[in-house]
């Protein structure tokens, strides 16, 4: 468990995303993906800013992190308060019909006493 966002981009510490070649020529991502690499980019200025030979897609993964809170801060303004996150938090039960899901049961992430506080 961290206190990252992100998941693969950040918090695994594995930031080489797999894009097939087709995917990257099409764009074929979502919208938020999209956005999420243009804003890579352009804070390294250059294409695979990592020089990853496993991926065309590499970044330091608390550089990934920073996009992403920054990302989550925009949407929130941008929803007027529509938009609640919660850091630090793991969702461990769904209850849902097939369609929609209905409720969740999570735990939030509480640092030990003493321990420094997350880097946002």
């Amino acid at each position: 468990m961290t206190d990252w966002v992100g998941g693969q981009i950040s918090s695994q510490g594995t930031s080489a995303l797999d894009e097939r070649t087709t995917q990257r020529q099409r764009q074929f991502f979502p919208k938020g993906y999209l956005e999420f690499s243009d804003r890579i980019h352009e804070f390294y200025n250059r294409s695979n800013p990592g020089d990853c030979w496993v991926s065309q897609f590499c970044f330091l993964p608390r550089d990934g992190h920073t996009i992403l809170i920054e990302m989550l801060q925009d949407a929130a303004k941008q929803g007027k308060g529509t938009l609640h996150w919660y850091p630090s938090t793991v969702i461990k039960e769904l209850t849902q019909t097939e369609t929609q899901i209905e409720g969740a049961i999570a735990i939030q992430h509480q640092p030990a006493p003493g321990a420094p506080p997350p880097q946002h």
